[in-house]
Parts: structure tokens; C-alpha cells; sequence
């Protein structure tokens, strides 16, 4: 996979995990600058680098330092969209059992909101 692709992939990823369409983005990005969707599944698909000012941009309507995009560091740690994305795909290996104990402790933390 190429950097521009690992790039793309992790735009594409973020951009989901916020649900998303490339469309939105493009609307959330050019209230700022000119961009356009075409420019956005370009890259995505690693088809297509952008300009720094473009890209910051991106990032930010993303929610995400531009250093996660690049290097796929995250300064933030887990956004709570990741960690509930996480947590079901775990939920997944667990047995009947085991939800059962989950479900009691979730409620219990629930009630402390």
C-alpha cells in the first residue's frame, strides 16, 4: 500500500466513523475553502494528494490532527465513536454468559450520568 493509499484510507475511515458522506465533507470543507468531492474520492483512494491548506482543513472538518492523516498517530486517544466501535466489535467474541454480566456492569456506570 502506498502512502498516499494509508493516507486515503484513514480520511475515508475517520470520515465514517463520524457518518459522513463524501458530500458532507465537502460542504463542512468549502464553508472554509474551495474544494470538491471529486477532490475528496480522489483522495481516498490515494489517487491524489492536497495542499497544506486544504488538508488542514479536512483535518479539522475530520476532527483529527493532521499528524494522525500522515503518520497515523492519534493525540487524542479514542474518540467515542472508536471506542463504542471497538467495544461491539469485542461484544461480538463474548458468549451469552458473559453479555448478560456486561449488560448489569453497563447499567451500573449508565446510572452514574
Amino acid at each position: 500500500m502506498t502512502f498516499l493509499e494509508e493516507v486515503g484510507n484513514r480520511v475515508k475511515n475517520q470520515r465514517n466513523i463520524l457518518g459522513i458522506t463524501q458530500q458532507e465533507l465537502t460542504d463542512k470543507i468549502s464553508a472554509h475553502i474551495e474544494i470538491t468531492d471529486k477532490q475528496i474520492s480522489c483522495l481516498e483512494r490515494g489517487l491524489s494528494g492536497t495542499g497544506l491548506e486544504k488538508f488542514t482543513a479536512l483535518s479539522l472538518a475530520l476532527e483529527k490532527t493532521p499528524d494522525y492523516f500522515l503518520l497515523g498517530l492519534s493525540r487524542d486517544g479514542h474518540n467515542k465513536s472508536e471506542l463504542i466501535k471497538s467495544i461491539n466489535e469485542n461484544l461480538l467474541l463474548c458468549d451469552y454468559e458473559d453479555l448478560n454480566s456486561l449488560v448489569s456492569i453497563s447499567q451500573t456506570f449508565a446510572m452514574k450520568k
